[in-house]
């Protein structure tokens, strides 16, 4: 029975009595499926903060409730049916039961009749996960946007043009209907998953709505990276041919040699932001910031004609225009700029992958203090 037959069902039976149970969702993102056998009602009920089993009108009589699984159990008033409610509704006589479910798993809920020997119910509850995964068109495979507790500030990196998918992950699997999903945002939908192609820069949230409650959120930051290459960028500024190769060898060298110090990730790590975000600095410091962005804009053109995963591209982007920010920052020595972009680091002001490797592109950007 569908989650609209459960409504029928109860707005034919009649009024809710006036206590109800209520279970803490043990996570975000949380979903409960519940299945009561006598009635036959099988439903899929959305966590939020909470979920409620509601007890029937008088025609039944309240029933004694035990939650019992690996984790112990706990016991209050409840009943048969289910009701679906999301955050910030109001419920009558919300009694919650310590301690919260642990998660994922399987436990079974028992109703018993303090009246009526003999008469019971049981639902089977299982907590299950929904979150969401990413695949770009440049990557073989897809991966979690954030499967992480607490939960990082991540985002999926792509340069103007590319398409993303975004897929519900539910674990363990549930099969729901399409019209289950709703997608909102950058582009709107229904369905387990929805491909966007971005053509807009900046930074956007696609956000996905499973049955009605709790939004699953992706940001995606989008780049324009366009105009001439490195080469042809430096014929065209032949004033800066000999100290634009002094001053990338300064970054280069400062970098290898405080890589320790600066947090170790050489290659898309701590290290690698500070590289960038130091040769801007100083390039802004000895030039100015329109010239220092041309030719780091320049050299990220580069990379991306010789096949630079596009996700690094945005995160040098980042961290090359929060370099020219320090660099034109008013400090007077190389000492002073090179402290700024380490506490610019510390502060997460610049931006790393979450995978270092970055295989097939599946490396997400992320302050560079998580």
């Amino acid at each position: 029975m569908r989650l609209n037959d459960v409504a029928r069902l109860l707005l034919w039976i009649g009024v809710f009595a006036s206590s109800a149970v209520a279970f803490a969702a043990s996570a975000e993102n949380a979903y409960v499926v519940v299945t009561c056998d006598t009635q036959g009602v099988e439903t899929i009920v959305p966590v939020d903060d909470d979920f409620y089993i509601t007890t029937r009108d008088v025609s039944s009589p309240p029933f004694e409730a035990d939650s019992k699984s690996d984790a112990g159990q706990r016991s209050g008033r409840g009943s048969r049916l289910v009701e679906r409610t999301c955050r910030n509704k109001w419920h009558r006589q919300q009694h919650d039961l310590r301690p919260q479910f642990p998660s994922p798993g399987e436990y079974t809920l028992t109703a018993r009749s303090p009246v009526v020997p003999g008469y019971y119910d049981s639902c089977v509850v299982r907590i299950i996960f929904v979150e969401l995964q990413f695949q770009s068109s440049r990557m073989h495979a897809g991966k979690l946007i954030d499967p992480i507790v607490p939960s990082r500030d991540v985002r999926v990196g792509v340069i103007q043009g590319d398409s993303v998918r975004f897929r519900a992950s539910l674990n363990p699997v549930v099969v729901l209907n399409n019209g289950d999903y709703v997608w909102t945002g950058v582009q709107s939908g229904i369905g387990p998953e929805i491909e966007i192609v971005f053509n807009t820069v900046g930074t956007h949230e696609e956000k996905l709505q499973a049955l009605g409650c709790q939004d699953s959120v992706a940001r995606t930051t989008v780049a324009n990276v366009s105009g001439h290459g490195e080469t042809a960028w430096m014929a065209l500024h032949p004033q800066y041919w000999l100290s634009a190769f002094e001053l990338r060898d300064e970054a280069i060298n400062w970098a290898r040699d405080n890589q320790v110090a600066l947090g170790g990730g050489i290659s898309n790590g701590r290290a690698d932001a500070a590289r960038h975000a130091y040769w801007n600095a100083i390039m802004t410091f000895r030039w100015n910031a329109a010239d220092a962005e041309g030719l780091a804009t320049a050299h990220e053109v580069s990379g991306l004609s010789d096949g630079l995963p596009h996700n690094e591209t945005v995160m040098d982007l980042e961290n090359n225009a929060a370099g020219r920010t320090i660099g034109a920052g008013g400090h007077t020595t190389l000492v002073q700029i090179q402290n700024a972009v380490t506490n610019a680091l510390d502060q997460g002001q610049l931006v790393i992958l979450d995978d270092l490797l970055n295989a097939n592109e599946v490396g997400l950007l992320q302050p560079s203090n998580q």
